[in-house]
């Protein structure tokens, strides 16, 4: 599980990004008319950190990352030029 994968000292913004990812699979599944913009921002936030995680060569927490939004429904699609995403 994504909250699961954030250690202390992550740093200062641990208790926010936690309660922001706890909202974001109810949100998925809410059926709202575009939900592509209520998760935008948590997935956004999903994948900074697993942008960090990925300039540190940490494979293991960026695929973990990347393995928890697709539970979510959230695909990832890694290019040269970044990383972008759509819901299923």
């Amino acid at each position: 599980m994504i909250l699961n994968t954030m250690e202390e000292g992550d740093g200062a913004d641990l208790t926010t990004t936690r309660s922001l990812l706890a909202q974001l699979e109810p949100a998925l599944e809410s059926g709202l008319e575009d939900p592509a913009t209520v998760v935008g921002p948590y997935v956004e936030l999903i994948l900074a950190a697993r942008t960090r995680a990925r300039q540190s060569r940490n494979w293991e927490e960026a695929d973990r990352l990347r393995d928890d939004l697709a539970e979510l429904g959230v695909i990832l699609q890694d290019s040269p030029t970044g990383t972008t995403w759509a819901l299923e």
